[in-house]
């Protein structure tokens, strides 16, 4: 996270890596911001990580601009990108759309004062607003265990005003602020919306896109960590709940709808699966298949059973580490 300042006015971008590895970073960081700057390069076009960008943004309901970069390359073709773009529902403005595209290469700088200029004139068209003198609410950008300072964190203010030792509470962690710098690592005394900055203070390390609230006092902090550890306590045990109350149904031959998650290894294996587990259904118990993909089971796959409390039913595939944590 970093801030620049174009005609006394300051930006604070939110940089993400492009890489497909790094999909829930960009899902969670389009949530925290107003503007969603699409980089796509000029030579290379448009990619999946790209199209699922444009995803995480309509589902944010941010406007998005896009910076076509590498312009400053011999095989740069910005109207290719823009086609591409538009296939996937982004409309450039000089086509009749709704999208800013600049051209723009950050070798040379060329473009980027124009670049600059669009962000500043959609937020001003969006008439963004916060309150700088409440108690301040900000999110959890990064987070890490620095061998002298302890916990430390970086965090993008959502609205309020935060200053050096502040009360704050975040999740079921709590304490002060003992240490407030800007994105420079300059020591400041208060931060105000749209600041990123790091603080350290917190009693363990927070993870990123949690949510910390300035409160009036120590107690008051320690009473909503204790507040959340119950309530989070509440919810697995609800989950447990829930899951067991699943698996008596499904033995009584007592549930009205089974929901379903399929994996497997080919195309063939998948609707041969859906095609058996289809005819299952009786007068009393319907089964559907609420998504079905070829390839290993992941994170995604089982977070879907999760929320729709349904099974996941795979063959011939292999657990990725993460889902099978």
């Amino acid at each position: 996270a970093y801030q620049v300042e174009k005609n006394g006015k300051k930006i604070t971008f939110l940089d993400t890596p492009g890489h497909e590895a790094f999909t829930v970073m960009r899902a969670r960081w389009a949530k925290s911001t107003d503007i969603a700057i699409l980089v796509v390069a000029a030579d290379e076009w448009v990619k999946p990580q790209t199209i699922e960008s444009i995803h995480h943004a309509k589902e944010a309901w941010i406007p998005v601009i896009v910076a076509i970069n590498k312009m400053d390359k011999e095989w740069a073709n910005p109207d290719h990108v823009k086609w591409q773009l538009s296939e996937n529902g982004l409309t450039p403005e000089d086509w009749g759309g709704d999208v800013p595209m600049v051209p723009v290469s950050a070798m040379t700088g060329f473009g980027i004062d124009d670049l600059l200029e669009i962000i500043l004139l959609v937020s001003e068209m969006q008439e963004l607003k916060a309150n700088p003198e409440r108690n301040a609410v900000a999110t959890i950008l990064e987070s890490h265990l620095d061998s002298k300072l302890g916990p430390v964190a970086t965090v993008l203010i959502n609205t309020g005003k935060l200053e050096k030792w502040d009360n704050v509470v975040c999740k079921d962690s709590f304490w002060k602020i003992k240490v407030l710098r800007d994105y420079a690592s300059t020591s400041i005394n208060k931060a105000i919306p749209g600041d990123p900055v790091l603080i350290v203070g917190l009693d363990r390390v927070v993870e990123w896109g949690d949510i910390l609230q300035v409160v009036n006092s120590v107690e008051s902090a320690r009473q909503k960590a204790d507040e959340y550890k119950q309530i989070l306590a509440e919810q697995k045990k609800a989950e447990m709940s829930g899951l067991a109350v699943l698996m008596s149904r499904i033995k009584a031959w007592n549930l009205k709808h089974l929901k379903v998650v399929l994996k497997a290894d080919t195309n063939g294996a998948l609707e041969a699966m859906k095609a058996a587990l289809i005819k299952l259904s009786t007068e009393e118990t319907s089964v559907s298949v609420i998504h079905s993909w070829v390839g290993n089971i992941t994170e995604g796959d089982v977070l879907m059973c999760q929320w729709s409390s349904a099974i996941l039913i795979a063959f011939n595939t292999e657990v990725v580490p993460t889902a099978k944590r």
